[in-house]
């Protein structure tokens, strides 16, 4: 999540699209307050919450639906070609290893049954 080629607020998204797709409360409770940080409004985090696109940059849409899919199927093949028209191959890694380690941290913080603080 640190500084990379993709803007933060992407990365936010993603982070959340993932923990909320998962119900990950502890992890959906820290990127609440970060993705509010990186410019992510409360409607959005709604939009999200509830699977829903609309309103976001195509870019943005391309990023949330590739992890969903990501996190439903382990397999982005639906979701690539739309990634691919918006990122280069630097940016595509980095939103992976988003998605995968909110996924990996989704299913620490689920499998302790941690609550947010």
């Amino acid at each position: 999540m640190g500084p990379g080629s993709v803007e933060r607020r992407t990365k936010e998204l993603v982070y959340l699209t993932v923990s909320y797709a998962n119900q990950c409360a502890y992890c959906t409770a820290a990127h609440t307050a970060s993705g509010r940080k990186a410019g992510v409004t409360e409607d959005e985090m709604r939009a999200l919450q509830a699977g829903r696109d609309g309103g976001f940059s195509a870019p943005e849409r391309a990023a949330i639906e590739y992890a969903r899919e990501l996190t439903g199927t382990a397999d982005g093949a639906r979701t690539r070609a739309a990634l691919n028209e918006h990122y280069n191959d630097e940016q595509i890694v980095e939103i992976t290893l988003v998605a995968a380690m909110a996924n990996f941290t989704n299913r620490f913080n689920n499998g302790l049954d941690l609550a947010p603080e």
